[in-house]
């Protein structure tokens, strides 16, 4: 929320960000909780928005605190917030694939992040695969069945080439 505070030639900035502009966008977090304070409703969530890029080692921003001095529910959203972030497609970058931004959580274990977080946030990454493989159909009884060897693979390939052909006359080779 405190991004509404922060130039948006900064926030879309494709090039790399001066030292300036950096110090802009390290603000939003106080920025937001000042949005949020006068909002009764709001107030147990304003330690999460005003700690969020609190770092678990004490590196973070804005206050440096370290450990359990960061409210749980921060240490949460700092996790889900950097899993979006890298996950999402940028101007100045395109989002990364969901198990490079795994293995960054898993490395941030203990310095960025509370560790015991990271290992919720994994199982709960590994329910929602498995789920995700459920809807599909996937099972582990099914997957080997879902293989084909590269031989059956070229022979399929062969045999529906002509038929693709006679639909559609410019295609040489198809990837199925």
């Amino acid at each position: 929320i405190g991004k509404v505070g922060v130039a948006a030639a900064i926030l879309d900035k494709p090039e790399k960000l001066t030292d300036e502009e950096f110090a802009a966008i390290k603000s939003h977090p106080e920025i937001g909780s000042r949005i949020l304070e006068p909002i009764e409703s709001y107030s147990e969530i304003i330690k999460i928005v005003l700690q969020h890029h609190e770092r678990f080692d004490g590196n973070g921003y804005p206050h440096g605190l370290k450990g359990e001095a960061i409210y749980l529910g921060a240490r949460i959203v700092a996790v889900a917030d950097v899993f979006e972030a890298v996950t999402a497609h940028r101007p100045y970058r395109p989002g990364w694939k969901i198990d490079k931004a795994i293995d960054l959580i898993k490395n941030g274990a203990g310095s960025q992040f509370d560790p015991q977080v990271v290992s919720a946030f994994l199982k709960f990454i590994e329910k929602a695969k498995s789920k995700k493989k459920e809807k599909a159909g996937v099972t582990p009884s099914k997957k080997k069945h879902l293989r084909i060897d590269q031989a059956e693979s070229d022979n399929k390939l062969s045999t529906m080439t002509p038929v693709m052909k006679s639909d559609h006359g410019n295609i040489e080779k198809a990837n199925v």
